[in-house]
């Protein structure tokens, strides 16, 4: 995944597809799918998770603009955290949300 630039002050959404080693969408019926950016140990946000088309494995993750306001200008850590109905945890590689100023205030 690409390291992604948001501005701060707008309105976050990042749609995503679970997929195999081979590319195959993975099947996310049932499944906890969590995600938080940091900075270091500090957790700055939870992300809400909205499952849009389980059978495909599409996700989006979201923040309103009243939460994105409150970051500071700088580079996150994140990563994407699925656990299946049988219990197993799995996590996406960690990916860089850069903060930058919203010149339109």
């Amino acid at each position: 995944m690409a390291d992604l630039r948001v501005k701060r002050g707008d309105t976050f959404a990042l749609a995503g597809t679970r997929t195999t080693d081979a590319g195959n969408p993975v099947n996310i019926s049932n499944y906890q799918i969590r995600a938080q950016m940091r900075a270091g140990d500090a957790l700055i946000t939870s992300f809400a998770v909205t499952i849009t088309d389980a059978a495909a494995g599409e996700f989006v993750l979201s923040a309103p603009a009243s939460t994105t306001e409150t970051w500071q200008v700088t580079r996150y850590s994140c990563d994407i955290e699925f656990t299946s109905p049988g219990g197993i945890v799995d996590s996406s590689d960690t990916f860089t949300i850069q903060v930058v100023p919203d010149v339109t205030r």
